[in-house]
Formats: C-alpha cells, sequence, structure tokens
C-alpha cells in the first residue's frame, strides 16, 4: 500500500516538474516579445520597484556613413557612449553610393539590425516596416523612459506631429536644428577668384551667374597660368543645382510643390523647369560646370576645391573644398545670393523644416528597447546634443566664456580643419542623426567663420525661403501607390535631366519627355499629395 502511494505521488511530482519546466521555456524564450513588451534585463531594486539592468550587452547597428567620417568604431562618441551605458554596438556602416541598397536587402530579407542610426529611413519605409512590425512604436517607451525627447514636444508639438504616422505610432526619432544654417544649403564662392579677376560684385540674376562663371573659366582665375579652373562643382547628380540654381527659375522642387494657394504639381512637367535645364545645358556645354557632376562624389570634389581648382559649391560651409586654414579665411567666401531669371522675377529658395525624420528607429530585433531608448534619449538632452555633434569638451573645442555659453574652437595640430577633425569624433558630420540643437547652441560660437554663415545665411537667402511640401505621411494605401508610381518616376527623371543637361537628349523632343510623365500615372501621384496636404492643411 505504502509503494503504491509513493509510487502516485511520485507521478504527481514528476508531472508538476515537467509543468513547470515547459512554463518556464514558455515564458523565458520569446526574445521579440519580451522586448516589445520592454521587460527585457529588469532586476527588483529591492524596493519593490523593477529597474534596468547595467549590464554589458552588444548591440548591431546600420547606419549611413559620409566620406569625410573616420570608422564609427573608433569615434569618441561611441566608445564614450559604451561607458556610460555599458551598451557596445557592432556596425554595418555602408558609404553614400551603396547604403540604399544595403538598406533595402536588410528589409527585404528580415536580417535588420538592432538599431538603425543615422538611418535615412523614408517616410514610406516607416509605415510599411512599421506596420509590419520590423520598426517597433516608440512612444510609450518614450511616455515611460525619455524625459528629454517628451521636453522637445512639448515645447515643439509640430515635431511630435511630424514624426506621428496616420495609424497614430512613432516608429523613428528625428534630428532637430531649426537654425537657419541648419535648414538652408547654400552655394559658396571663391572670393579669392573674384579679387583675382576684379570682380567686387555678386551675381543677382542667372544672366550675370554665367558670367562671372566665364569669367572664372576664360580668365585663369587662380592665377597659376594653366586652364584648370571649374567654375562650378557638384557632388550629388546635379542636386545641388536644384537647390541652388533652379529656384531662380520659379521651381522650388522637381517633384511635388505646393502653391501658395494650396494647389499641388509637379516641378518636373512646368515650362519654366525646361528653361532651368537649357540653362544648365548651356553651362555644361561651355564647360562651366565639372564635367564629373555625375559621375563622382564629395570627396572627389573637395579634392579640386582645396587644390584651388574650384569656384563654387554648395555644402555647408566654405571650409569643406576651399583652402580654409583659420577661422578668418571663411569670410573671404560669400554666398551667392538668391537669384531671378528672365523667367521669374520673384525671389524664392528652398528651405527644410528643421526636422529630419527617420534617423534612428529599433527593430523587432532589438534586445532591449528600454536601455536604447534611454541610451538615444540622452542625445535630446543639452548636454548630449553638445555632444553628438562636436564632440567633448577639451578635445575639439572649449569654453571662451562658460557663463555665456560661448565656446570656441581649438588650434588643431594634426593637419585638419574643424569639420575633417569633428568627422573623426563623432558621426553626426554629414549624416543626420538623433538629437536636438538647442539656437543658442548653434549660434552660441566665439568663431568668425561660424558667425559667417549665419550672417551671409540670414541676410541673403532666409528672407526668400519656402519650404516646398511639408513634412507629411500617407497611410499605407497612398504610401503603396506613391511608391509604386515614383521607383520607376525617379529613374526616369534623374536619367532625362542628366541627358537634358549634358546634351545628350534633344529639347525637340520635350513634348515626348512630358508625355512619358504623364504616362507613369503622375495624374493620380499628384492626387495623392494633394489629398494628404488637405488633410494635414485642415489638421493644423
Amino acid at each position: 500500500m505504502i509503494n503504491k502511494l509513493n509510487a502516485r505521488f511520485s507521478m504527481i511530482t514528476l508531472v508538476l516538474i515537467m509543468a513547470l519546466i515547459v512554463s518556464a521555456c514558455s515564458n523565458g524564450g520569446n526574445d521579440t516579445n519580451k522586448g516589445a513588451n520592454n521587460e527585457t534585463n529588469k532586476v527588483d531594486s529591492g524596493n519593490g520597484e523593477q529597474e534596468v539592468s547595467n549590464e554589458p550587452i552588444t548591440m548591431k547597428m546600420m547606419g549611413f556613413k559620409h566620406p569625410i567620417q573616420g570608422p564609427w568604431e573608433e569615434m569618441v562618441f561611441f566608445k564614450e557612449m559604451e561607458k556610460k551605458t555599458n551598451i557596445k554596438f557592432t556596425f554595418d556602416t555602408p558609404p553614400a553610393e551603396g547604403y540604399e541598397e544595403k538598406k533595402n536587402l536588410a528589409f527585404a530579407s528580415g536580417e535588420v539590425p538592432d538599431v538603425f542610426f543615422g538611418a535615412n529611413l523614408t517616410a514610406g519605409e516607416e509605415v510599411k516596416y512599421g506596420s509590419q512590425g520590423v520598426l517597433i512604436p516608440l512612444e510609450e517607451l518614450i511616455e515611460k523612459h525619455a524625459p528629454n525627447i517628451k521636453a522637445m514636444f512639448e515645447e515643439m508639438p509640430d515635431v511630435k506631429q511630424s514624426i506621428t504616422t496616420p495609424d497614430g505610432h512613432i516608429y523613428a526619432l528625428p534630428n532637430i536644428n531649426k537654425a537657419s544654417i541648419a535648414v538652408t544649403s547654400t552655394i559658396w564662392v571663391n572670393g579669392d577668384w573674384m579679387k583675382n579677376l576684379n570682380v567686387t560684385d555678386l551675381p543677382q540674376t542667372t544672366d550675370e551667374l554665367y558670367t562671372l562663371l566665364k569669367n572664372f573659366k576664360d580668365n585663369d582665375a587662380n592665377k597659376n597660368g594653366q586652364s584648370d579652373e571649374i567654375p562650378i562643382g557638384s557632388h550629388d547628380k546635379a542636386n545641388e543645382f536644384r537647390t541652388g540654381i533652379m529656384p531662380a527659375f520659379g521651381v522650388l522642387a522637381r517633384e511635388s510643390v505646393v502653391d501658395d494657394a494650396g494647389k499641388v504639381s509637379f516641378g518636373a512637367l512646368s515650362d519654366n523647369y525646361k528653361a532651368y535645364l537649357q540653362y544648365m545645358n548651356r553651362l555644361w556645354k561651355e564647360k562651366l560646370i565639372d564635367p564629373a557632376t555625375f559621375t563622382e562624389g564629395f570627396t572627389e570634389m573637395s579634392a579640386k576645391g582645396k587644390a584651388d581648382k574650384l569656384g563654387m559649391f554648395l555644402h555647408a560651409g566654405p571650409f569643406l573644398a576651399f583652402n580654409v586654414q583659420n577661422p578668418e579665411d571663411n569670410l573671404k567666401y560669400p554666398v551667392l545670393p538668391v537669384l531671378t531669371s528672365p523667367e521669374n522675377s520673384t525671389k524664392m529658395y528652398p528651405i527644410g523644416t528643421g526636422i529630419v525624420r527617420g534617423v534612428f528607429a529599433i527593430t523587432s530585433k532589438n534586445p532591449d528597447p528600454v536601455r536604447t531608448i534611454k541610451w538615444v534619449d540622452s542625445l535630446y538632452s543639452l548636454e548630449g546634443s553638445v555632444f553628438i555633434h562636436y564632440g567633448p569638451e577639451g578635445d575639439l573645442w572649449e569654453f571662451s566664456d562658460k557663463e555665456k555659453g560661448l565656446r570656441k574652437y581649438k588650434t588643431l595640430e594634426n593637419g585638419m580643419n574643424s569639420e575633417e577633425y569633428r568627422g573623426t569624433l563623432t558621426p553626426d558630420v554629414g549624416t543626420a542623426t538623433p538629437k536636438w540643437v538647442r539656437p543658442e547652441v548653434e549660434r552660441g560660437w566665439d568663431d568668425v567663420g561660424h558667425q559667417h554663415r549665419f550672417t551671409e545665411t540670414e541676410e541673403k537667402m532666409t528672407p526668400s525661403g519656402k519650404v516646398p511640401f511639408p513634412l507629411i505621411y500617407f497611410s499605407a494605401e497612398e504610401q503603396d501607390r506613391i511608391d509604386a508610381i515614383f521607383t520607376d518616376l525617379k529613374t526616369y527623371l534623374d536619367s532625362m535631366e542628366a541627358k537634358f543637361i549634358t546634351g545628350q537628349e534633344s529639347f525637340d523632343n520635350w513634348e515626348k519627355y512630358t508625355s512619358t510623365i504623364n504616362k507613369m500615372n503622375i495624374e493620380e501621384y499628384v492626387s495623392i499629395h494633394q489629398a494628404a496636404y488637405d488633410r494635414w492643411k485642415a489638421a493644423n
């Protein structure tokens, strides 16, 4: 009898043990669920509250690497952040030429990183991969664990509105910098060449710009006795020309643009866009544009400028491609003013919103979203934004007047200018990273070159500035149609733009060009943008 009771007790015990094992496995084996529920790596603090573990952890990061940057794994920024947070990253940082392809491949294969950083995520990618669960929603994480991001939303409600998708979720964080020099790209003119040629007045019209470029080309502007001058350069397949010159013809954007009456149109179909291309074709034929415009990148363009072979270029500041040895040298290089043309007498210039979307996202592969959101939230603090933007105090910069918040760059002895050296410290050079730059920090530099950028931009460009089309999300269905239409459309636009400028395509075929665009569902494309704009306008 006793043996039978013992046998029954043993059997019951075995069943209970097996049940506990199964329960433990089912609760602890699903990393994706743990990440989504934000309960990963928590420990008891002793008072009944749960705290996030600070144990070392390694995650995978993918991001866009600008040519001016050094290797991310060697940057002071990531090393110091690892010391502070015990989060170590391994990096996948394709260069500009290959980043989009690798990013698309990561999404298509499902082999996404734990974190996208400096991600260049499009609005469509946020909506698509957010709705599919590849990118996790961040709003609850922000509410519970991100006080700096919350403060940013409270101070600038438009930021939260601009990054919230139609389903009510936030799938990616932005880069925020609303300073004039951050929202406006400008063309810098080689003042040394102007001085060499006794030119005192900057162009105000496209005809005057042509005259100056011609002068640079024909009269040995760099005074080296050789015909090696490149009057104006570009490193992004003529995109800079669309920003700096196309507005003179009354076209703020090649794609969707909205006028003051709220009507959406497509810039590349307008007669004024044709006039712009004809003007650029004239510059090309007379060798006033860099012949490598459609083939070379920033590094090659910058090298030409450093060799004193470049008359103008569009970028953040003159130091990026001119011979700037000290801050005072920047003063020699003025900004090209907003131009007008025979086709357009109204000064206009495209500016940004100061909000760059899609720079940081957490994926469903991430083992600890709570620690990750805390990590990135620190970059939206005042100190964190300075740290990622300029590096640590005492390295590249120091306070010249701490009470007034004035900083200055230190004298470098490594042969680099401040921007080149900054690119070895932080990825926030040429790559949009998650941060909130305060206006007082952006302006608070005891540096004549930095102040020169503000003065030139705000006096010449800001009064004519206009956002071509606001930051708007589309519904998933609208985004699918836009993506389907725009994939082939953009390829065609890029190809034909290059062909018209370089003369491979005759302007006698303009009607064929516009007819082809109209057959690519452009009417539907514009109508979707119009409907989305009308919703956005009503909501605001």
